[in-house]
C-alpha cells in the first residue's frame, strides 16, 4: 500500500471523502420518498420472484460496499431513492448494502485519496483500464479470479470478452459493469438539425463543413428571433472534441486524451502531438475560438455545464455519448418545440476511413475490489451472482427496486417484458433515476430478448415515450450503420486501446498535462502553436517517451519513424 500523501492533507481530504460518501440528505431530491408508483388501471400479477436466485456455496458477507458514480444521478440527486434502494437490497438478500456516491466532478480525486488511506472497502467503479492498472501496480486491489474459480455464474454466463478486457499478467483485476453486447463506447456529434434546415445547410460531412455550420449558427440567427444569442458549439477539453482531431488524423486516444495512440491506417503507435496534422487541427481550433465559433470555456468548465449549454437551446451541438442525441433534443424542445437534433458519428477530413473507434461488449466501466475488503471471497461471489446471475439481479442493478405487480416498484418483470414504472408529481410524469450498478447482459438484452414498456398512470405519455425511445434507437442505428458503410468507424481492439508498460504509466499523467496545456493555450492564442508543440516535445522527450513509443511499436513488429 503506497503512503505517498502528506498525512495532514490525507486526514482532511479523507474526512471530506467520508462526508461526501455518506451524505444522504434530501437536498436536490426531486422525487417522492416512496418506492411504489401509482399502478395502472388494471394491475396484473406477474410470475417474478421476490428474491433473485443466488447459487453459491460461499457464505454471505456481512456487508457489501459499492462506490460509484451515477447512482440515481449525481451525489445530491434523488436521495430518497438512493436510501430506499439500499434498504430494499439489504432486506432482499440479508446483506447490508452500503453504496457510496461521491460527486462526479471530484470522484477520482476522492477515491484515490481514500484508497491510499486504506479507507475504501468493497467494490469500486473506476473509469478505465489505465485506472485499473495503476491501482494494481500500487497494490490497492485484489485479483478476482482467485476467488471466482468455482463460481457457476462466472464460469458459465459471464462473458469471456469481459474477462479479457481486464485480465493483465494472467489475472483478472476488474469486473465489467456490463452491457447488452451491442456496439459500445459510442460517441457522436449532436447538432441542431432545425438550425441546419433554417440556414439551408446540409448535415456536415467534413470537419470544414462543421466549421461552416458552426460559423453560421453563431452569426446568422438560426433561430430567427433577431437576437444575437446563438453559439456554434461547445465542448469540454479534448474529450469532447475527438471527432475534430480524428478528422485531421491528429488522433486522440479512446478517452479523448492527447496521448500516444494506435493508428489503424498505419498499424503504428503514434504521438499525434508530433504530427504536422496536429498543427492543422490546432489552426482550425484557434480560428474557431478567435471567431467565437468554439466555446472558449471548453477547457475550464465541466461536462455538466457543456451539456447544459446544449440543453438550453442556444448552442449548436456537442460531441458526446450517442444516447444523448435524443436527450438533448427532448430538453431543447421544452423551450423550442420545433427543435430537433441530427447525429454525426464521424467527420471526414485529412482521412476518409477508420476515423472514430468503438467497441463491442466491453462492459465498461470497470469495477475493482480493494485490498482492504474484509471478506473478499464472500463479497465478490455474492456480487457476481446477484448482479450477473439472473434476469432479476441484472435488472435490479440496472433499474432499481422490483415490484411484484405491474405499476409497483421502479420496474416490474413479467416474462420477457420489463415494465419501467413512473409516477405523477404535480400532474407530470416523473422517473426514479436508476442505480446503474449493472448496465446490461447479453442473456437479458433489452430490445432483442426483453422488451421495455414505459408504464405510468398517463397512457398518452406511455405511448409517446415508447415511440420516442424506439424512434431514437432506430435513428442512432441508421446513423451508425451509415458511418460503418462508408468506412468512418472501426472496432478498436482492447489490446490496442492504450500503452500498458509500467514505465508509461509513470509518465502518462505528465505527458497528458503537457499536451493539454499545449492544446488549450494555443487554441486561445496564449502561446503560438509552434511554441506550444515545441514545449510539449521537449517535455515528453525528457520524460523518456521515445523509448516507450519505440518499444510499443517493436511489440507489434513495427518500426516507428517519429522522433521527439
Amino acid at each position: 500500500m503506497k503512503k505517498s500523501k502528506v498525512l495532514s492533507l490525507l486526514v482532511c481530504l479523507v474526512f471530506a471523502f467520508s462526508v461526501m460518501l455518506t451524505a444522504c440528505g434530501t437536498t436536490g431530491s426531486t422525487e417522492t420518498p416512496t418506492a411504489t408508483a401509482t399502478p395502472t388501471a388494471t394491475p396484473t400479477a406477474t410470475p417474478s420472484q421476490s428474491v433473485a436466485p443466488v447459487n453459491t456455496e460461499v457464505g454471505k458477507p456481512d456487508r457489501i460496499d459499492i462506490t460509484k458514480t451515477g447512482y440515481f444521478g449525481d451525489s445530491l440527486d434523488n436521495t430518497a431513492s438512493k436510501n430506499n434502494y439500499m434498504d430494499w437490497m439489504s432486506e432482499q438478500y440479508g446483506i447490508n448494502f452500503k453504496i457510496h456516491y461521491p460527486a462526479r466532478n471530484s470522484y477520482i480525486e476522492v477515491i484515490n485519496l481514500a484508497v491510499a488511506a486504506q479507507d475504501l472497502d468493497g467494490m469500486v467503479q473506476l473509469f478505465n483500464s489505465q485506472g485499473v492498472r495503476e491501482w494494481k501496480a500500487d497494490g490497492l486491489i485484489f485479483p478476482l479470479d482467485q476467488y471466482l474459480a468455482n463460481n457457476e455464474t462466472f464460469n458459465t454466463t459471464y462473458l469471456e470478452s469481459w474477462k479479457e478486457t481486464y485480465t493483465y499478467d494472467g489475472e483478472l483485476w476488474a469486473l465489467a459493469t456490463g452491457d447488452d453486447n451491442l456496439p459500445s463506447t459510442l460517441f457522436a456529434r449532436s447538432i441542431r438539425g432545425d438550425w441546419l434546415a433554417a440556414l439551408g445547410l446540409q448535415k456536415p460531412e467534413t470537419v470544414w463543413d462543421l466549421y461552416e455550420a458552426s460559423y453560421q449558427f453563431t452569426y446568422n440567427d438560426p433561430d430567427g428571433n433577431g437576437i444575437d444569442d446563438t453559439y456554434g458549439m461547445t465542448s469540454r477539453t479534448t474529450w469532447l472534441m475527438q471527432d475534430l482531431f480524428q478528422a485531421f488524423d491528429a488522433r486522440l486516444n479512446y478517452e479523448g486524451d492527447s496521448l500516444p495512440i494506435w493508428n489503424p491506417n498505419t498499424n503504428l503507435w503514434e504521438d499525434s502531438m508530433l504530427k504536422p496534422e496536429m498543427v492543422e487541427c490546432l489552426e482550425l481550433l484557434q480560428k474557431m475560438a478567435t471567431e467565437n465559433v468554439m466555446d472558449k470555456e471548453a477547457f475550464v468548465h465541466s461536462s455538466s455545464v457543456a451539456r447544459g449549454k446544449v440543453q438550453s437551446g442556444y448552442y449548436g451541438g456537442l460531441f458526446y455519448w450517442d444516447t444523448w442525441i435524443q436527450s438533448f433534443e427532448t430538453s431543447v424542445k421544452q423551450n423550442f418545440p420545433d427543435a430537433w437534433m441530427d447525429g454525426i458519428y464521424a467527420l471526414k477530413g485529412n482521412i476518409n476511413v477508420n476515423i472514430n473507434s468503438y467497441g463491442i461488449g466491453e462492459g465498461v466501466p470497470p469495477v475493482v475490489m480493494t485490498s482492504t475488503t474484509p471478506q473478499p471471497e464472500e463479497t465478490i461471489n455474492w456480487y457476481m451472482n446477484i448482479f450477473y446471475g439472473s434476469a432479476e439481479g441484472v435488472f435490479r442493478g440496472r433499474y432499481g427496486i422490483q415490484g411484484d405487480f405491474i405499476g409497483e416498484g421502479m420496474f416490474t418483470l413479467s416474462g420477457n417484458k420489463v415494465y419501467l414504472n413512473y409516477f405523477l408529481k404535480d400532474g407530470v410524469v416523473t422517473g426514479w433515476g436508476a442505480p446503474a450498478i449493472s448496465a446490461g447482459n447479453p442473456e437479458y438484452a433489452i430490445g432483442t430478448i426483453y422488451e421495455v414498456i414505459y408504464n405510468s398512470p398517463d397512457t398518452a405519455w406511455n405511448e409517446s415515450t415508447t415511440t420516442r425511445v424506439n424512434t431514437g434507437l432506430q435513428q442512432r442505428k441508421a446513423w451508425f450503420d451509415e458511418a460503418v458503410a462508408w468506412g468512418g468507424l472501426y472496432i478498436l481492439p482492447q489490446s490496442l486501446k492504450a500503452l500498458t508498460s509500467d514505465k508509461y504509466l509513470t509518465i502518462s499523467a505528465d505527458m497528458l498535462s503537457s499536451s493539454q496545456e499545449a492544446i488549450s493555450k494555443s487554441m486561445i492564442s496564449e502561446i503560438s502553436i509552434e511554441d506550444a508543440l515545441a514545449k510539449y516535445r521537449s517535455t515528453a522527450k525528457a520524460l523518456g517517451a521515445q523509448e516507450i513509443l519505440d518499444e510499443a511499436n517493436a511489440e507489434i513488429g513495427q518500426t516507428g519513424t517519429q522522433k521527439y
